[in-house]
């Protein structure tokens, strides 16, 4: 007889034992040998030893039975296939990396491996299709004891090579850069050992630390009531720019986060000594940035007062400045040795963005922010610069280069959590002042790369980055556009070099009211002037005249003779005081009759006759 039960079934109970049985059922599963292969038709036969007979032939070296097979499987039995993907292995494998695409050459892109893999497609889409900055990563030599570092990087080439050449990358490929990932210590797989997604900027962050991308360095300055620290002014170094989104803008612009990031960021909890008075029972002030505990702090002793300095919590205002150019050396002080210095070209400085769109709740959940940010293709980077940096100058024309960053690629995330949802990659080109961009989806099985371009697909495209936009790869661009602009311009039209310059400049930028106003100008300097005003007369310059209302001088008279008038005989002996004659002057201009004789003159006449009235 059986026991009497208050329930028939103990749903929780089956439900327990049943997941407890498929759990050890897949344990068993990883632990069983792999099942015997079928043997193989005449056919297959044929195909394994022309595959074998290319490779001794071509590469010179015997490749094992099973290695064979699974390429061929991988292909279908596609022995064309299989040769040219033999033909990447062995170009990865020597470290070659083929270089980017032509804007209008068209791309197949790669499989999505059990639904799991966007994340790595969408990421290596848009760090290898369009930029060249990050192909040092998988170029440089790495010692033969890191075997796992040279698998990954080997994984990478052909992955990267066959998306680049216009090939389909497919699953098995996928399967096998996850394998390497794995082996150089990255988590891909979840509780029960299968394939999950994870998120694509810690996946980035993973493949610069790994592969020793330099660092960007930054000038950190510190601004508090405090007494001034040495880590108040230094250089922090990181490899991509983290921005938080704000919680009070109504329109959000990626400028403006940029600007608050670097301009605006307070810190809090900055530990740092401060000066203060009072007696012994006294507590000092809380925070120097106050108003109270400023107008509390003293430098100077005073009568029943004792002066004391203690470490308290402030908080500070933070300023960033990037330095425009690589860096082999952390804050820390850890050196990067295993990169050249020619690698990284300083006028193709590469900034990875990364837009915190997901916050985590108290629950455990993250909640993406759904507001819409402004994205600019382009944004003038020389405000974020280090000021005390010089600024390059141009070779040709002698001017300043300003330093603009270039939009290139972008990561946009559709869904709540990073960890779920799906990643879609874009990649930007400008083919002949035409953008060109290349759309990858790797679950549109029908086309997984579109090529959009005009004016209604940009429109949608930057809509769709500022509403799902996560990962932004900007490149400085510092190259001179001022050479071929005074090329263009003849030498003796008289027209300024700046005037040209902010046309061709506006040209550039497509803005059409500034297109007109260029042309207008130009074409008003090109018009002949028909009347054209005279020169001006140069000043003349009148000397002293004799006036003409003067008589002819007559001889002089006798020294016995009373005469009001002085004696202007420079032979008269009996004169003590002469005057000479006034010195003949030539003009080329002479004045009108009607023109009143000079002051001069007649201070200097007067004056004579002083003198010699005293004499007689």
């Amino acid at each position: 007889m059986k026991p009497f039960t208050l329930f028939k079934e103990n749903t929780l109970v089956r439900k327990w034992s049943t997941r407890k049985r498929n759990n050890n059922n897949n344990t068993n599963n990883n632990k069983k040998k792999p099942p015997k292969r079928s043997s193989l038709n005449k056919e297959q036969e044929s195909a394994m030893a022309s595959l074998s007979e290319y490779a001794t032939r071509n590469f010179e070296m015997a490749i094992e039975e099973d290695k064979l097979r699974s390429l061929l499987e991988d292909n279908n039995w596609h022995l064309k296939r299989a040769m040219a993907e033999l033909d990447d292995c062995e170009e990865a494998y020597h470290g070659l990396l083929h270089g980017p695409p032509a804007a209008n050459e068209s791309l197949f892109g790669c499989e999505n491996d059990g639904g799991t893999s966007c994340y790595i497609d969408a990421l290596l889409f848009a760090m290898y299709t369009s930029l060249t900055a990050f192909d040092p990563l998988l170029t440089t030599d790495t010692s033969s004891d890191q075997t796992a570092k040279r698998d990954l990087q080997t994984s990478l080439r052909l992955f990267i090579n066959i998306m680049r050449k216009g090939g389909l990358v497919k699953k098995h490929i996928v399967r096998r850069l996850r394998r390497s990932l794995e082996d150089a210590s990255w988590r891909g797989r979840n509780e029960r050992g299968f394939w999950k997604q994870e998120d694509a900027s810690e996946l980035l962050l993973f493949l610069t630390e790994t592969f020793d991308l330099p660092f960007l360095p930054f000038q950190m300055r510190l601004f508090h009531g405090a007494n001034r620290d040495v880590d108040d002014d230094r250089v922090t170094t990181d490899r991509v720019l983290s921005l938080s989104i704000p919680s009070t803008s109504a329109t959000l612009r990626l400028e403006d986060i940029l600007f608050e990031h670097f301009y605006n960021s307070i810190v809090t909890g900055v530990k740092r000594q401060v000066d203060w008075q009072g007696s012994q029972n006294q507590s000092p002030p809380g925070s120097p940035t106050s108003a109270i505990s400023t107008s509390s702090i003293a430098k100077t002793n005073i009568f029943f007062n004792e002066q004391r300095q203690q470490e308290i919590a402030v908080n500070a205002w933070q300023v960033l400045e990037l330095l425009p150019f690589y860096s082999g050396i952390s804050e820390q002080g850890i050196q990067i040795e295993s990169q050249n210095q020619g690698s990284f070209p300083d006028s193709r400085m590469v900034l990875p963005v990364i837009l915190k769109r997901y916050r985590c709740t108290a629950l455990g959940r993250y909640v993406k922010d759904q507001r819409s940010v402004v994205i600019p293709p382009d944004i003038h980077f020389n405000k974020f610069l280090n000021q005390n940096a010089e600024d390059p100058v141009c070779e040709t024309c002698g001017r300043k280069v300003e330093g603009i960053m270039r939009l290139r690629s972008v990561v946009c995330h559709k869904g709540n959590s990073p960890h779920s949802g799906h990643y879609i990659a874009y990649s930007r080109t400008v083919d002949r002042d035409n953008e060109v961009w290349l759309k990858l989806d790797d679950l549109a099985y029908s086309q997984r790369v579109k090529t959009l371009s005009g004016r209604e697909h940009e429109e949608e495209i930057y809509r769709e980055l500022g509403k799902d936009g996560y990962l932004f790869f900007y490149e400085l661009d510092k190259t001179c556009q001022h050479a071929s602009e005074q090329e263009s311009i003849p030498a003796d039209d008289g027209r300024r070099a700046s005037s040209s310059s902010s046309c061709n400049t506006s040209k550039e930028e497509g803005t059409g009211i500034l297109q007109k106003i260029c042309k207008a100008e130009e074409e008003k300097e090109k018009v002949p002037k028909l009347n054209p005003a005279p020169p001006p007369l140069p000043r003349r310059r009148v000397s002293v005249v004799v006036p003409p209302e003067l008589p002819p001088r007559s001889p002089p008279p006798s020294v016995h003779e009373k005469s009001p008038r002085p004696s202007l005989d420079p032979n008269n002996e009996d004169t003590s005081t002469t005057v000479a004659p006034p010195p003949t002057i030539t003009t080329t201009v002479t004045p009108s009759p009607s023109a009143s004789p000079p002051r001069s003159r007649r201070k200097s006449f007067r004056k004579s006759k002083d003198i010699s009235c005293k004499t007689m």
